[in-house]
């Protein structure tokens, strides 16, 4: 019907712009035009940063554009960090003075350099210094209106000490200096906090939906396994969080089972490594640091609970599950579970998976706790 209606238009003797309107009628008709539709997650997220620091008091109009650029690509970086194949997890304190450091009670703070302040600087800051980052280090930038000076700093004196991110989100702290913290805290998620805790910005850059903070579950686990200690509880959960925090970065996937104080590890654990007659005891291990005083017995306390904290790193990520029990002891590892699920139920999952359900079905078990390889974490507290 097109075609001839083409063919008699040609015949015709007619005025060409009506010629020419009436192909074009044709021409969209036979192949219509298709629909754009444009969504720009950077957008929405650069306008939030820009709101979020600028309620922290970090930036003025003046450097606002430059550093919220520069922190979205910081943001970007850190949801998954890699250096040389090797997966990094650096945390980033932006401060607006240097003085923000004073109120610090022990703290070794190296700077590195003082550059003209643009979106490009703030990522040679991460790049020069993430990879220096292991063993308690944090990034720190200091944000002038035309200047930017970064560098190291941490504040770990001893396997005790209080780490500068409790620090900084301290409801006690009351600095007139302004900060924002900046870490990883789920697969592919980039939270911001605002100096003393107040606020925070969590950006996922994953659409499979809001991922938990691994920090909250971690403190959740922790707490159960002080939970029948007397002494030391806020120093105990403050160095097992993040030794736990440490494990789980290095490891590709954990099993963990707290059971009470005092009993056996179940029978329907097999096949591991049982420390019951001699375990990773951490309260003693804190105990030992708290008394010994000055000298060689201080070297020596501090000297154990460092080392017991990469042992028991080593042996969460290690096959099979850990067992903790609520007295802050480790007393097994390397341990498997009947898996079976009952009917077979292929949507449980995969290996590890079942383990975590069979631990949660025990009737002794106070917490059961998991981590994917692929980073999501799953918690069961009774």
């Amino acid at each position: 019907m097109i075609c001839v209606v083409f063919v008699k238009l040609l015949s015709m003797k007619i005025n060409h712009r009506i010629f020419s309107s009436t192909i074009r009628y044709f021409y969209k008709r036979l192949f219509p035009s298709k629909s754009k539709r444009y969504l720009s997650l950077r957008d929405n997220a650069l306008s939030s940063v820009s709101a979020f620091l600028m309620k922290a008091g970090l930036v003025s109009e003046g450097n606002r554009e430059e550093v919220t650029n520069g922190v979205i690509q910081i943001v970007n970086s850190l949801s998954d960090y890699y250096e040389e194949d090797n997966k990094l997890y650096p945390e980033v304190v932006l401060i607006d003075n240097l003085e923000y450091f004073d109120s610090l009670p022990v703290k070794l703070v190296k700077k590195f350099q003082t550059s003209p302040l643009s979106s490009s600087e703030l990522c040679v800051a991460l790049k020069m210094c993430a990879p220096m980052t292991s063993a308690g280090w944090h990034i720190f930038m200091e944000i002038k209106t035309g200047t930017i000076t970064w560098g190291v700093i941490t504040t770990l004196l001893s396997e005790t000490s209080i780490p500068l991110g409790y620090e900084v989100l301290s409801d006690r702290n009351d600095n007139p200096y302004s900060a924002v913290y900046i870490r990883n805290t789920a697969e592919k998620t980039v939270t911001l906090y605002q100096n003393g805790g107040h606020d925070y910005l969590e950006i996922s850059l994953t659409l499979d939906g809001q991922q938990k903070d691994g920090g909250d579950q971690l403190l959740q686990l922790c707490k159960v396994i002080i939970s029948n200690c007397q002494e030391y509880q806020e120093d105990l959960r403050i160095y097992l969080t993040r030794m736990m925090d440490t494990a789980l970065k290095t490891g590709h996937g954990n099993l963990i089972l707290v059971i009470d104080s005092g009993i056996e590890i179940p029978e329907e654990l097999k096949k591991g490594v049982n420390l019951i007659d001699s375990p990773i005891d951490f309260l003693q291990a804190l105990s030992n640091v708290r008394n010994a005083g000055n000298g060689k017995d201080m070297v020596r306390a501090n000297f154990e609970m460092h080392n017991i904290a990469n042992l028991a790193c080593s042996m969460m990520n290690h096959d099979g599950i850990t067992v903790f029990n609520t007295s802050a002891q480790l007393i097994g590892y390397h341990y498997i579970i009947e898996n079976k699920v009952e009917g077979e139920d292929k949507s449980i999952g995969g290996s590890r998976t079942k383990a975590y359900e069979a631990m949660k079905g025990l009737s002794i078990a106070k917490c059961a706790f998991m981590k994917k390889q692929e980073g999501e974490i799953n918690i069961y507290c009774r």
